[in-house]
């Protein structure tokens, strides 16, 4: 999983119509982690034990793809709890057929919200 700078999506102003919700969702989940991270591109990480354990990694993280920097975050906060709930079912349950999935160099990257679709949404060029 990635990790982006939360962008703006021009639909104009107020709130977005039903069709739309999850866009809004995907805006407040991006621009979450990005303060998560501490902004600069930087991503927030976690460790998958630690995610589900809801405890915040310490340093030293284990080593991460990402080259524009990570910073431990609270990843279990940045969803709302119903969907922190069933992804740390999800995790378990994937866990218990892949040893190690859960371990100590297993690193969580958050958060990458874009994905490939029919529909193309623009986006602030500056954010």
């Amino acid at each position: 999983v990635g990790c982006r700078r939360a962008g703006g999506v021009a639909v104009g102003e107020g709130a977005l119509p039903p069709a739309l919700a999850g866009l809004a969702f995907q805006e407040a989940m991006e621009a979450r982690a990005a303060a998560m991270g501490g902004g600069g591109l930087t991503c927030p990480v976690q460790r998958v034990s630690d995610f589900l354990e809801g405890r915040l990694s310490t340093e030293p993280l284990p080593p991460s793809s990402y080259r524009l920097g990570v910073a431990a975050a609270p990843l279990h906060e940045l969803y709302p709890p119903p969907l922190t709930a069933a992804l740390r079912d999800g995790m378990r349950a994937f866990a218990a057929s892949f040893p190690g999935f859960d371990g100590q160099a297993a690193l969580l990257h958050g958060v990458e919200t874009r994905t490939s679709a029919p529909v193309q949404v623009s986006r602030d060029h500056e954010t």
